[in-house]
Parts: C-alpha cells; structure tokens; sequence
C-alpha cells in the first residue's frame, strides 16, 4: 500500500516470497512444514484441542516412539465431542477453535 509517497507493507514480503515458492514448488519436499506439530495417542482430548488452538494448526500428527501412527484434526475432535453428546463443551470450547 502507498501512503503518502512512502510503501507500507501490509504482510512481510519475505514471507510473501517463501509462500509464493512454496505454491509453485513442484515436489512433496518443496511445499512441507518441516517442523509439524505432534501429539502422544494418549493425550486427552482437552490437551489435544488446546494445542490445536495454541499452534493455531488445523491437525496433530500422532507420534507413538517415534513412529507415525496417525493424524488428528480439529474435525476429529468435533465429532468425538459431538458423540458424547455433550453440546456444554462445544459451545464452550468452540470459542477457541476459528
């Protein structure tokens, strides 16, 4: 944006330029977050959405020793709550997860 003579930046252009080469990448490797967020399969589902919420993330890999063993995401969480039948909670936490 120009404001009085003077380009004002509304987003850092080097992140503008690190996105802009991620989109055109053309490999798995070149677009990859490489440090992704992750979760022990015993967490809690209350620990499992505050991490999604505080990483500002819309999943969690699952990590048991070391190995991948699945993915979980603010979808998931929805629909386990969902089934406890526990609208409370949703209407509670749902605050924090758009």
């Amino acid at each position: 944006m120009v404001f009085l003579d003077s380009v004002i930046y509304l987003r850092n252009p080097l992140r503008w330029e690190r996105e802009v080469h991620q989109m055109l990448g053309e490999t798995a490797e070149a677009v990859m977050n490489r440090s992704p967020y992750t979760c022990d399969p015993a967490m809690s589902l209350q620990g499992a959405a505050a991490l999604l919420h505080e990483a500002g993330t819309e999943r969690l890999f699952v990590v048991d020793s070391g190995t991948l063993t699945g993915v979980f995401s603010r979808a998931d969480l929805v629909r386990a709550r969902a089934a406890r039948d526990d609208a409370s909670w949703l209407l509670v936490i749902g605050r924090g997860l758009g």
